[in-house]
């Protein structure tokens, strides 16, 4: 706001200018020179009224945009329209609440970093858009996602070779009483997923989790 009221006062003076040198022009004596002289003079000095005329309108139209309507964009809002703002804002809220129970979605789900990003990228998308569908989000959307972690892990790797990393295992039982081995990369920038073993009918002694963390190493 600051700026746009510098801009203001700067097109003010160069308005002033540019009228105190029109008023210069017409107290000259048009007697003293030439009627050839004199014409051109006032030709010149209408040229430079039309343009100061021309910069003031700018100007005026410049403040009237700056002191817009509410009719306008960008305008400043009503009470009323602040008043509307908080229950829409309020049904939204209760729209995704109501998707969230029905679905049975973890309420943690809404502390994921990439919630806010998904209905940033959705407001700014006009009416009209449609959430995809199941197969979309099961096949095609989901191959796409492998392949952008795909292509960050390996920007991850030319970090590794610069500033080196620390190969860790964790272990774990899942439903299926099956023993799992996951394999993660500890740097300054994270800890990701590297690959995962069925470790259920292996002896897990030193010997076979030397053998595993060359294999992740070669």
């Amino acid at each position: 706001m600051q700026q746009n009221l510098n801009e203001i006062s700067k097109k003010k003076q160069q308005a002033q200018q540019d009228f105190s040198q029109i008023d210069d022009l017409f107290s000259e004596d048009p007697v003293e020179e030439e009627r050839g002289s004199c014409s051109i003079t006032k030709s010149q000095s209408s040229d430079v009224h039309g343009k100061g005329i021309d910069k003031e309108k700018r100007k005026i139209d410049e403040i009237d945009n700056f002191f817009a309507p509410r009719t306008k964009p960008g305008s400043q809002p009503s009470l009323r329209s602040v008043i509307a703002s908080k229950e829409a804002m309020h049904h939204t809220n209760l729209a995704i609440a109501r998707w969230f129970y029905d679905s049975c979605i973890s309420f943690n789900a809404i502390n994921s970093p990439f919630a806010q990003k998904a209905i940033d990228v959705i407001a700014s998308i006009e009416l009209g858009y449609k959430l995809p569908s199941y197969y979309r989000l099961r096949v095609n959307l989901l191959r796409d996602a492998k392949e952008e972690c795909k292509l960050l892990i390996e920007s991850y790797r030319k970090t590794w070779k610069e500033i080196g990393c620390t190969l860790m295992a964790d272990s774990l039982t899942e439903i299926r009483n099956r023993t799992l081995i996951n394999f993660l990369v500890y740097y300054p920038r994270g800890v990701p997923f590297l690959k995962s073993v069925d470790a259920s009918d292996i002896i897990k002694d030193a010997t076979t989790l030397c053998s595993l963390f060359a294999d992740i190493v070669e």
